[in-house]
């Protein structure tokens, strides 16, 4: 791929090490992932704060070290002006990743650090600033929906249609540990093209034991850019 993307649901808070109800992983983890072939860490989830405030800026830190790129939590707000949407150009195409979760758990983010909660006020103007950034393709990778459901619920397929309508090109999901369908949609601008949603990856990598928790997707989005839009 030219681009690889992982969901990256853990936190780097240093030892000791923890497995369920609250994440944290050796540095030695993103580092077995990066050297896997994934460029790019999705933050934003809801164990991204399991190690509280110094847990989040530690895990930051660690990629940063790594040389990962990463997106869905932030040092600061400065650090998201900056670094967000998370913009990537291949072959001519420049696309805009966009990060959300649904909760921390109902850990608090402390200030100054920001977790991209799902807010569509914020997701409106974080979608204005990637079309401004001259962005031909915007992904949007959702941390959403119920737990070991296979169906998408009520509120994927809401938010769903309102990020089409707002100008999001495909959606990719995560959250739910299982497999959910994969269909496109006609484009909701009216040009030549189609919208991805995949509501759920699944699990690529875990130690779960529920039903359906070792099926895991990866999705190849292949672009080309049309010279003729607008």
């Amino acid at each position: 791929a030219d681009v690889a993307v992982c969901n990256f649901e853990t936190t780097l808070g240093g030892a000791p090490y923890s497995g369920y109800p609250q994440f944290c992983s050796p540095d030695s983890y993103a580092e077995a992932v990066r050297d896997a072939g994934f460029d790019i860490f999705l933050t934003a989830n809801n164990h991204c704060m399991d190690r509280r405030t110094s847990g989040l800026i530690r895990t930051l830190d660690v990629l940063d070290s790594l040389g990962i790129g990463h997106l869905g939590t932030y040092r600061n707000q400065a650090e998201r002006d900056s670094l967000y949407p998370y913009m990537i150009e291949r072959n001519g195409i420049r696309i805009a990743l966009l990060n959300y979760t649904y909760d921390t758990n109902g850990i608090p983010v402390a200030k100054p650090c920001i977790v991209n909660y799902i807010d569509t006020a914020v997701i409106r103007k974080d979608l204005m600033r990637a079309r401004d950034m001259k962005a031909d393709c915007i992904i949007a990778c959702m941390h959403w929906g119920t737990e070991y459901k296979t169906q998408p619920d009520v509120s994927q397929r809401k938010l769903e249609d309102w990020l089409y309508a707002h100008g999001v090109d495909h959606i990719i999901g995560s959250h739910p540990h299982v497999v959910q369908p994969v269909r496109t949609l006609p484009d909701y601008r009216s040009r030549p093209s189609r919208h991805l949603t995949v509501w759920s990856l699944g699990n690529y990598i875990s130690n779960m034991t529920a039903p359906h928790t070792y099926q895991g997707l990866a999705v190849t989005l292949r672009l080309k850019k049309n010279m003729f839009q607008t």
